[in-house]
C-alpha cells in the first residue's frame, strides 16, 4: 500500500509544481480552503474533490461552471485516477502518479517532451548511471528510492532490517553529498533527459 499519490500540476503548459496528496478528501479549485488550489477565474472555488483511500484514487466533479475533464472526457460522476491519468480543469492539468520518483521524473521530461511519452512506454524503465563508489548492497538500496519506495518498503523488499536499510541510506547520501531520500530522488531525476539522450 502506498502513503500518497502526487499530482504534477501546470498552468496554460507551464509546469507549476508537485502536490503530494496527503488526505482522503482534497478540494480542487480557487477559494482559499482549497486543498489543491488553482487560482484561475476559469475554476470554480470548489470545482472537484480528489478522493485517495491509500490504494485507488478518483475524481469528483463538484457541478463546476466548466466541469473537469479526465483523459480529455467531461466527467459527470466520480472517475478512477490511475497512474499517470491527466486531469484538466480549465488551463490547469494535473497528472496523477502514484509514486514520487514516476512524478519527479514526469515534471523533468516534460521540460523536454511530454509526460504522455511516459505513459505510453511504460516498459521504458529506469535510467541510471554508473557509480563505482556504491557497494552493491547500497546501490540496491539506491534502486529502491529512486523508484520512491520509503526505507520500510526497500527493507521489504530485500528482506533486511530497517536499521540496516538507514545505515545504506546515510553512506549513499554522503557519497552524492546530500541529506535526504527526496534530494536523491530530485539528483537522480535531473539526470534521466541527460543519460536517455545518450542511450
Amino acid at each position: 500500500m502506498l502513503n500518497n499519490i502526487y499530482c504534477v500540476i501546470s498552468h496554460e503548459g507551464v509546469l507549476e509544481r508537485i502536490h503530494e496528496v496527503e488526505t482522503p478528501k482534497s478540494l480542487i479549485g480557487r477559494c482559499d480552503d482549497a486543498v489543491i488550489w488553482l487560482p484561475d477565474p476559469h475554476v470554480s472555488r470548489e470545482h472537484a474533490i480528489l478522493h485517495w483511500t491509500g490504494e485507488n484514487a478518483s475524481v469528483l466533479d463538484l457541478g463546476s461552471r466548466n466541469g473537469t475533464h479526465v483523459s480529455e472526457r467531461l466527467i459527470c460522476g466520480e472517475e478512477p485516477l490511475y497512474d499517470g491519468t491527466e486531469i484538466r480543469i480549465g488551463p490547469y492539468v494535473l497528472r496523477v502518479w502514484y509514486g514520487i520518483g514516476s512524478a519527479i521524473r514526469c515534471f523533468v521530461n516534460s521540460e523536454i517532451s511530454t509526460c504522455t511519452d511516459l505513459v505510453r512506454r511504460p516498459d521504458m524503465g529506469y535510467q541510471h548511471l554508473q557509480f563505482p563508489d556504491l557497494t552493491p548492497a547500497q546501490r540496491r538500496v539506491y534502486d529502491g528510492f529512486v523508484e520512491g519506495l520509503s526505507e520500510k518498503q526497500v527493507a521489504m523488499r530485500l528482506n533486511i532490517s530497517i536499521n540496516t536499510v538507514h545505515t545504506h541510506a546515510k553512506a549513499i547520501y554522503r557519497t552524492f553529498a546530500i541529506s535526504s531520500r527526496a534530494e536523491l530522488i530530485r539528483r537522480w531525476a535531473s539526470l534521466q533527459p541527460q543519460n536517455q539522450r545518450q542511450s
